[in-house]
């Protein structure tokens, strides 16, 4: 059991970090936020005001989602830009390498070398009462 929580963790830790920070969405946010129903949503409003949309759903001309815990019902032409986490290129390609060298690192500090001992000198002394002459 603890080893599956621990894989799920370490599951969702690296989906987290192969996402890039929020960006600008180019173009029409309604016709985006329609296309591609995003999870979570930073909306800027024609007011000037920010927030932050969870499960935002576009029917028709209107927003439906979730800002604050509270409901929200808001016209697409209220949004003045909206920026969205995007799957980041860069931090998905490092983190095959990172593993990588992790998993390197860990059998190089886990392994040892299986050198031969050292011969004891004494060993060919035994003629002389096992004390070597000097030489």
């Amino acid at each position: 059991m603890k080893l599956a929580t621990m894989f799920l963790a370490g599951t969702l830790l690296i989906g987290a970090a192969c996402m890039g920070g929020p960006s600008l969405v180019r173009g029409n946010p309604g016709e985006y936020l329609a296309a591609n129903s995003p999870g979570e949503v930073w909306a800027k409003l024609t007011d000037g005001s920010e927030l932050v949309i969870e499960g935002p759903k576009v029917i028709q001309d209107t927003i439906f989602g979730w800002a604050e815990g509270e409901e929200l019902t808001l016209p697409v032409s209220d949004l003045k830009e909206v920026r969205v986490r995007k799957l980041s290129i860069w931090r998905s390609s490092i983190m095959p390498i990172m593993a990588f060298g992790a998993g390197v690192g860990a059998i190089v500090l886990t392994t040892r070398p299986k050198g031969e001992a050292v011969p004891d000198s004494t060993q060919n002394c035994k003629e002389f009462g096992g004390i070597c002459p000097v030489m």
